[in-house]
């Protein structure tokens, strides 16, 4: 969140994301990726642990709500704004469960790349609609 954060907000949101992969801290995380694997998938199955993440995800989204309304000029509390910002952080989410139950799993990076680009996030235009007066 603090790289995205940190991005200039005319740099495509996608590419700013992507910044993000790169990190020492993320890259840390990945350095054993069978133990990052089984960690998701026990996430993704024990329920006490599963009702955890989902909570962090939620904390998750309100950090990032504000970093994308920056980028929309859009107040963070906007329909746009919570649509993306869901969008982004379950893609996330699906990807990582996806990465986690392959048996032969690609490359995790390359794998949020492919969810970001399928997204079409660049093209979302997350400024709200005029309002109509009755």
């Amino acid at each position: 969140m603090d790289v995205l954060a940190a991005h200039p907000v005319d740099e495509p949101l996608s590419a700013a994301i992507e910044a993000s992969f790169g990190t020492a801290t993320a890259e840390r995380r990945l350095e054993d990726a069978a133990r990052a694997r089984r960690l998701v998938r026990v996430l993704g199955t024990v329920p006490l642990l599963k009702t955890r993440w989902l909570a962090a995800g939620r904390e998750m989204h309100e950090r990032l709500a504000p970093a994308l309304a920056s980028r929309a000029a859009a107040p963070v509390d906007s329909l746009e704004v919570r649509l993306m910002t869901t969008a982004v952080l379950d893609a996330f989410t699906v990807t990582m469960e996806y990465w986690a139950w392959q048996d032969e799993p690609e490359d995790l990076v390359d794998l949020m790349r492919r969810a970001l680009a399928f997204l079409r996030l660049d093209e979302l235009q997350a400024k709200p609609a005029p309002s109509v007066d009755n």
